[in-house]
C-alpha cells in the first residue's frame, strides 16, 4: 500500500492541499473504513465497507485513490464472485481513474486529468492488476453480464490514458487480441461500441497490435459487414469508430495494407451505394471524410511503390475511382470535395492509366476541361484556402510523370484562344498575391521534368506590349517580379522561372536577355535584412543567379559562365552561399519539404512547393561547392550534365530491366504451374502402373496367420514378405479373402507362386 500512499504528496502539489482539519478528518474516516474492510470476515461487512468507500470516493477522489487502491484491488481479487462488491469496486476504480461519476445520466466523458494519469500509472505498474480486469472481460459467464461491460469500460479508460503500456499487456497476454475482437459479436450495442473504441486505441501506431488484429478471423470482412449492418455512412458513433479502427489498422503498416487490398472490392460496395451529395448531419460528413482517408492510406506516396501501384489498380478496377469522379458532380459539402480531390489525386499519381481514366470521365461530364476546372478552383479567391490547395495537389498528381497531359496543356497555351488561356491571363491581372502563387505552381508543374515542353513554353505569348507586339510569357513573369511588391507573388514567379530554367539552357538564355546586366537580381540578393519572406526572396534571387551559371550555354555575349561567376565573386562568394543556406534554414522550407501535399491553415504560410524544394536541396550544395572551391566552371557543369545523363540512362535501363524481369517472372511462373501439373499427372500414372505391375506379378492372394499379439502389418515393399519368419509381424494381403495360414502357396516358411 505504500506505493499508492507515496503518491499522495505529489497529488497535493497538483490539486492543492485542503484545510488541515478537513484533511485529518477525511483521512481518518477513509483509513477507518479501509481497516474495517481489511479485517472483515463476514461478507455483509465487506459489502457495507465497500459501499461506504464508494460514497466517500464521490467527494474525496484523491484521498480514496491514494489510500485505498491496494485494498480495492485485493478485495476485487478475493470477492470477485459477489456481484454487489464487484459493482461497487468497479464504480470506485472508474471514478478514481477517469474523474467522472460512474452513474451520470448524461454519460459524458470528462477525459483524464493529471490525477487520473498518476493513478493509472500506479495501477498498471503491476500486470496482475490489469489481469484481474481483463479476466472479467474474458469470462463470458462471469456473474451478471453487465459487469463485463463495466470492466471493459474501465479497461478502455486505461488504454485511453496509457495506450503504450496497455498495448504491451494485451500483446503479451494469452488470447488477448482474440478475446477483445470477439466482443464485436456481443448482442449488446454498448459492449460492441466500447470494444471498437478499445481496439481503436490499441491499434493506434503499433504494428505489433495492428497485424494480429487484422489477421484474426477475417477481421476486415467482419468490420466491413458491421459497417453495412449499422447503416453506413450515417449509422451514428459505431460507424465512425469502425472506420477509425480500419484507419488505425492500416496506418503505416505494409502488411495490413496488403491484406486489406483483397477486401477493396467489398469495401467499394459501401462507397458506390452512397449518395455523396446529401445534406445531412455532421456524422455523415465525418464518416465520408474518414472513408477517403482510409483510401488514401492505401495509395499514399510514402508507401512502397509496388504496394501503392497495386492498390491504385485495385481501386480503379473496383469502381471506387469512377464513383469518386461522378460524386464530384453531385455537389457534396466543400469539406468533402477537398478530401475527394486529395484522394483522387493520390489514386492517379504516377499511374498513367488512372490519370487518363480520370481525365476522360471528367471531360465527358463537364462542360469545361478538367485542367481548366482545377485551375479555376485554385485561383478563385472565393474558395476556401484548403479547397484551393487540394485542387493544386490534384493537378500535381494529374501531371506527375505524364508528359502526354503536359504536352496537351502547352499546346492549349500556344493556341492562345481558349478557356485556359483566358483564365491564365485573368489570373495574371489579379491583384491577389495568393492567386499569382497558385498560378505559378500550376505552370511549374505543367512543365516539370519535361525539357521539350519547357522549350515550347518559350513560344507562348498571352500578352502584348505597348506597341501591340506579342510579349513572351517569360518577359511577363519577369515584369511581375520587378513591379509587384507583394513577396508571396514574387516568390511564386521566381519559383516558376526557376523550374523553367532548371536543366533548360534555352530558357536560361532567354532569361539572361531580359536583364543582361542582372541589375534586379544583383540588387536583391546583395541586400541585407528584412522579414522572413523578404529573406526568402533574396535567397531565391541568388538561386536564380546560380541557375544562370549552371545551365548557361554561353550563347549570350558578356554572360558566359565565367562572367556569372565573376559577378558572384564581386558581390561576395560568402554572401551568395549565405543567401542560399537561408532558403534551406527557413521554416517555410522545412514545412514544405516534408510531404508532397500542402498542409497549411493561413495564407501567409503558403510560400514553397514540395517539388521545388527537392530541386533546391539538390542544387544548392553544388552551387556552394563551385563558388567556394573555384574549380573550372565549364568542367564542373559538363561533369554535372554528364552525371545527370548517366543517371537518367541508368534509370531508364533499370526500368526496362524491371519490366523484362516482370515478364520473365510471369512466364516462368506459368511454366512452373504447367510443369507441376504435368508432374502430378505423370506421378498418378506411375502409381497406377506400379499397382497394375504388382497385380500382374502376384495373381494369387496370400494370407498369413501369425501369433495374435503381433497384430497385422502391411509393408510397402512386397519383397519384405517373400521370405517371412515366425517372428515377423503378420501381413494380410489386401486381396486375400481367407485368414487361414495353411495356404497352398505357403511351404516351409517360404512363399511359392
Amino acid at each position: 500500500m505504500d506505493s499508492f500512499r507515496n503518491v499522495f504528496g505529489a497529488l497535493s502539489n497538483i490539486l492543492g492541499e485542503p484545510d488541515e482539519g478537513d484533511r485529518v478528518t477525511v483521512h481518518d474516516e477513509i483509513q477507518k473504513v479501509i481497516n474495517r474492510l481489511e479485517i472483515s470476515t463476514l461478507l455483509e461487512d465487506r459489502r457495507e465497507n465497500v459501499k461506504k468507500l464508494r460514497e466517500l470516493c464521490e467527494r474525496h477522489r484523491k484521498e480514496v485513490g491514494s489510500l485505498a487502491m491496494d485494498v480495492l484491488v485485493q478485495t476485487l481479487k478475493n470477492d470477485r464472485g459477489d456481484s454487489e462488491i464487484v459493482e461497487d469496486l468497479l464504480a470506485i476504480l472508474h471514478h478514481i481513474i477517469s474523474g467522472e461519476s460512474y452513474e451520470t445520466e448524461s454519460g459524458q466523458l470528462i477525459g483524464h486529468d493529471a490525477l487520473g494519469t498518476i493513478f493509472t500509472e500506479v495501477f498498471i505498474k503491476k500486470d496482475e492488476n490489469l489481469q484481474v480486469i481483463f479476466d472479467m472481460i474474458k469470462d463470458k459467464d462471469y456473474l451478471d453480464s453487465r459487469f463485463r461491460g463495466d470492466a471493459l469500460k474501465l479497461f478502455m479508460t486505461f488504454a485511453r490514458i496509457k495506450p503504450r503500456e496497455v498495448q504491451e499487456f494485451v500483446f503479451n497476454t494469452d488470447m488477448g487480441i482474440p478475446t477483445l475482437f470477439d466482443l464485436l459479436e456481443d448482442f449488446r450495442d454498448h459492449i460492441r461500441l466500447d470494444a471498437i473504441s478499445l481496439l481503436k486505441y490499441l491499434a493506434s501506431n503499433n504494428a505489433k497490435i495492428q497485424t494480429p488484429i487484422a489477421a484474426h478471423e477475417n477481421a476486415f470482412a467482419r468490420l466491413i459487414n458491421m459497417l453495412e449492418v449499422e447503416g453506413y455512412p450515417a449509422g451514428g458513433v459505431i460507424v465512425g469508430d469502425c472506420l477509425m479502427l480500419l484507419f488505425n489498422l492500416l496506418r503505416n503498416n505494409d502488411l495490413t495494407q496488403k491484406s486489406f487490398k483483397d477486401h477493396i472490392k467489398s469495401f467499394s460496395a459501401l462507397i458506390k451505394s452512397t449518395d455523396w451529395g446529401i445534406e445531412n448531419i455532421s456524422n455523415t460528413k465525418t464518416n465520408l471524410i474518414l472513408t477517403l482517408h482510409i483510401i488514401r492510406l492505401l495509395v499514399s506516396p510514402s508507401n512502397l511503390d509496388n504496394l501503392a501501384r497495386s492498390c491504385q489498380d485495385a481501386i480503379k478496377s473496383s469502381g471506387i475511382l469512377t464513383k469518386l469522379c461522378e460524386a464530384f458532380f453531385e455537389k457534396p459539402h466543400p469539406g468533402i470535395i477537398q478530401e475527394m480531390l486529395n484522394a483522387i489525386g493520390e489514386i492517379i499519381r504516377g499511374n498513367s492509366e488512372n490519370q487518363k481514366f480520370f481525365k476522360s470521365i471528367f471531360d465527358e461530364r463537364s462542360s469545361s476541361p478538367l485542367v481548366v476546372c482545377l485551375l479555376d478552383l485554385m485561383v478563385s479567391s472565393k474558395n476556401l484556402l484548403q479547397l484551393r490547395c487540394s485542387a493544386l495537389y490534384c493537378f500535381q498528381c494529374l501531371v506527375y510523370r505524364n508528359e502526354e497531359i503536359q504536352e496537351m496543356i502547352i499546346d492549349s497555351l500556344l493556341k492562345s484562344q481558349n478557356d485556359l488561356c483566358e483564365l491564365i491571363s485573368e489570373s495574371f491581372r489579379s491583384i491577389q498575391p495568393l492567386t499569382h502563387w497558385f498560378l505559378c505552381n500550376f505552370l511549374s508543374h505543367a512543365i516539370m521534368d519535361n525539357p521539350a515542353q519547357k522549350v515550347n513554353l518559350l513560344k507562348v505569348s498571352l500578352f502584348k506590349d505597348e506597341e501591340g507586339n506579342p510579349k513572351p510569357l517569360m518577359e511577363q513573369c519577369f515584369m511581375m517580379i520587378r513591379n509587384f511588391p507583394k513577396h508571396q507573388s514574387q516568390i511564386g514567379f521566381i519559383m516558376f522561372l526557376s523550374s523553367w530554367m532548371y536543366d533548360c539552357p534555352p530558357a536560361v538564355r532567354e532569361f539572361i536577355k531580359l536583364d543582361p546586366r542582372k541589375n534586379f537580381i544583383h540588387s536583391e540578393f546583395a541586400s541585407r535584412g528584412g522579414d522572413d519572406t523578404e529573406i526568402v526572396v533574396q535567397g531565391l534571387c541568388a538561386y536564380l543567379l546560380g541557375l544562370c551559371f549552371l545551365f548557361n550555354d554561353g550563347s549570350v555575349e558578356h554572360n558566359s559562365k565565367n562572367d556569372i561567376l565573376a559577378l558572384i565573386k564581386r558581390v561576395g562568394a560568402e554572401l551568395f552561399c549565405q543567401k542560399l543556406r537561408l532558403i534551406l534554414e527557413s521554416d517555410f522550407y522545412s514545412h514544405a519539404v516534408s510531404k508532397p501535399q500542402i498542409r497549411i491553415f493561413e495564407e501567409e504560410q503558403l510560400i514553397f512547393d514540395y517539388d521545388f524544394c527537392k530541386k533546391v536541396q539538390k542544387l544548392t550544395d553544388l552551387m556552394v561547392k563551385i563558388v567556394q572551391n573555384e574549380p573550372d566552371p565549364q568542367s564542373q557543369v559538363s561533369e554535372l550534365t554528364e552525371k545527370v545523363k548517366q543517371k537518367d540512362d541508368e534509370i531508364s535501363h533499370l526500368k526496362n530491366e524491371v519490366e523484362t524481369l516482370k515478364s520473365e517472372i510471369e512466364r516462368y511462373t506459368k511454366e512452373n504451374q504447367d510443369l507441376t501439373s504435368a508432374y502430378q499427372q505423370i506421378s498418378d500414372q506411375l502409381a497406377i502402373f506400379k499397382a497394375q505391375s504388382y497385380v500382374a506379378q502376384n495373381p494369387h492372394p496370400v494370407s498369413i496367420q501369425m501369433p495374435q499379439h503381433y497384430g497385422q502389418y502391411h509393408p510397402i515393399n512386397p519383397d519384405q514378405y517373400r521370405q517371412p519368419t515366425y517372428h515377423q509381424p503378420m501381413y494380410q494381403d489386401p486381396r486375400c479373402v481367407s485368414s487361414d495360414y495353411r495356404n497352398p502357396h505357403y511351404h516351409d516358411g517360404n512363399y511359392h507362386n
